[in-house]
């Protein structure tokens, strides 16, 4: 499971792993932002610090593109799918069990 975690980035016990394209990975402790749902802390990142996760990724020309104030809208449906996959994830988990 770690090594799948690892090279999709998702949130391992209570870690975020991003991975940058020029080998300067960053992992980010949702503790220390007081956040423990792993869905929480990333809809928190994609409204307060989208564009500088994409400038510290290396695509400064694409953070520069991002306009906060189109993509506030947005977010409700972006929870509400996140959550649906969420969803049926756990669903097909309980039903391999």
């Amino acid at each position: 499971m770690l090594s799948g975690v690892l090279e999709s980035g998702e949130t391992y016990q209570g870690y975020k792993l991003v991975f940058h394209p020029q080998g300067r990975d960053e992992v980010h402790q949702m503790a220390d932002e007081d956040i423990s749902d792993p869905i929480e802390w990333t809809l928190n990142r994609l409204e307060r610090s989208l564009a500088d996760m994409i400038r510290r990724a290396g695509f400064g020309e694409l953070a520069d593109q991002i306009d906060p104030s189109l993509l506030a809208p947005q977010l409700p449906a972006i929870r509400e799918a996140i959550l649906e996959l969420a969803q049926a994830d756990e669903q097909a988990a309980e039903a391999r069990s």
